[in-house]
């Protein structure tokens, strides 16, 4: 069988796969490995190379794999290894496949940097497109470890996209914190130590409404009850229902009736009216006693110097 041209000594065929074989150990000068001298001590990492750029190619890292094949013909030329074609070719072959990032930066802000994903931009990388792995990246602007200002952009492979920053605009809108001679303090104390703010309806200001206007509630079904009392009592007088005997009081059936039905609805609304004042007695004493939140400690009286530094300039006084 024919077996085809031949590069360093072995045929074409077996040159294509023969690259990716091996991480540790050296090789013998026979199966065309390094050919310069004192060179041999760099066939393991250039063998590590090589399979870590084609794991990274494959699980669709293009500019991870594009990088650690550069790496490997540059390791392998120092070596004199005939594997540097392999890598320039397997390299060369994922230019179409890489997605880059330009990131366009105005203004500027002397505490403020930005940086692709973890990785801090030196001024030098504006306005260059950059390499990127497809997938999701973030171009996000830091103030010492906070971000105060960031973008997500999702890319396909191959795909250009320009993400446009403007860092004067971004500190205008996060202004530094105000710190205190010494930077024992600043005016934008942590969350958790801000009192929230003092809310007219707090909760027991809330039960103490709801029990009060029951009890007012109520006093208005006793005075019903009282009115429909006073109602039975003015129809006894207008028709003459009872009259008074020689041993009390004598009533027809109907004035028995409203008797009966009129002492009921006195009674109730008498109970009914003292036990609305009760209740809400109740619920206004839980309303005006609730206590005002308590107020934090950087919010009671003291007297601390302050300074700013911004890009702009910078201000000292004195925070009571």
């Amino acid at each position: 069988m024919a077996r085809g041209p031949k590069r360093g000594g072995r045929p074409l065929a077996l040159a294509k796969r023969a690259p990716i074989e091996e991480v540790g150990g050296s090789d013998p000068p026979s199966r065309g490995r390094p050919t310069r001298p004192g060179a041999r001590h760099l066939a393991p990492a250039l063998g590590a190379l090589l399979n870590l750029a084609d794991c990274l190619e494959r699980i669709g890292l293009p500019a991870s794999a594009y990088g650690r094949w550069s790496d490997a013909v540059d390791l392998a030329v120092r070596a004199g290894d005939d594997r540097a074609d392999f890598a320039r070719e397997r390299r060369e072959a994922l230019k179409q496949r890489i997605a880059y990032v330009t990131v366009e930066v105005s203004g500027t802000a002397s505490d403020l940097s930005v940086r692709r994903d973890t990785t801090p931009l030196a001024q030098g990388a504006y306005g260059v497109a950059l390499p990127t792995d497809p997938g999701e990246s973030t171009v996000n602007v830091v103030r010492a470890n906070d971000v105060v200002w960031e973008q997500r952009v999702r890319l396909a492979e191959g795909e250009k996209l320009t993400v446009r920053v403007d860092l004067a605009a971004i500190a205008a809108a996060n202004p530094p914190p105000l710190r205190s001679l010494g930077g024992l303090a600043t005016s934008r104390p942590k969350p958790a130590e801000i009192a929230p703010p003092d809310a007219f309806w707090s909760k027991q200001r809330v039960a103490g409404a709801i029990v009060g206007g029951v009890g007012v509630v109520g006093g208005v079904l006793g005075l019903l009850a009282g009115g429909a009392a006073m109602a039975r009592a003015d129809e006894i007088e207008k028709q003459g229902q009872c009259a008074d005997g020689p041993r009390g009081p004598v009533c027809s059936a109907a004035g028995l009736e409203n008797v009966r039905a009129g002492t009921e609805a006195a009674n109730a609304s008498t109970w009914i009216l003292v036990g609305s004042g009760v209740i809400t007695a109740v619920g206004l004493t839980v309303f005006l006693t609730s206590p005002a939140a308590p107020k934090a400690l950087q919010d009671r009286a003291s007297i601390e110097p302050w300074i700013r530094v911004g890009p702009s300039g910078g201000a000292l006084g004195l925070r009571f």
